[in-house]
């Protein structure tokens, strides 16, 4: 699976700031595992069902707020839900589109709030995407 953004080079990516973190949605392949090539419609409507994002950055603040602990213990430090290269679900409404160029092709990336995370995916071959 290939995700938007993720052989962009990093000091091309915007820098997410504060609490945010930048994800790539996944992209859709143009042909079918039959050979059969899709239309762009059809591509487009994948992309914007889809819920699956790689984390591209972290801002320096994220997951940095009590909201992250594990325990109510005081001096628990923050425990962080996703870092750089981990495949994350969020909702399909969230964040803000950001164009993003290599110098031959543009790509949409999201940057969300920390809290915007809804999962991690420890092994993207048992979803059926």
């Amino acid at each position: 699976m290939k995700f938007n953004g993720e052989f962009i080079e990093k000091g091309k990516l915007p820098i997410p700031a504060g609490y945010r973190i930048l994800v790539g949605r996944l992209k859709v392949d143009d042909t079918s595992q039959g050979g059969i090539i899709m239309t762009s419609e059809y591509n487009r409507a994948k992309e914007n069902n889809t819920s699956l994002a790689k984390v591209l950055a972290v801002g320096n603040l994220a997951f940095k707020s009590n909201t992250f602990k594990e325990t109510d213990h005081e001096n628990a430090p923050p425990v962080p839900w996703c870092k750089v290269g981990d495949i994350i679900l969020v909702s399909r409404y969230t964040g803000l589109d950001v164009e993003v160029t290599d110098g031959e092709e543009v790509e949409t990336l999201k940057i969300l709030n920390d809290d915007e995370c809804l999962g991690l995916v420890s092994d993207i071959n048992t979803l059926a995407v």
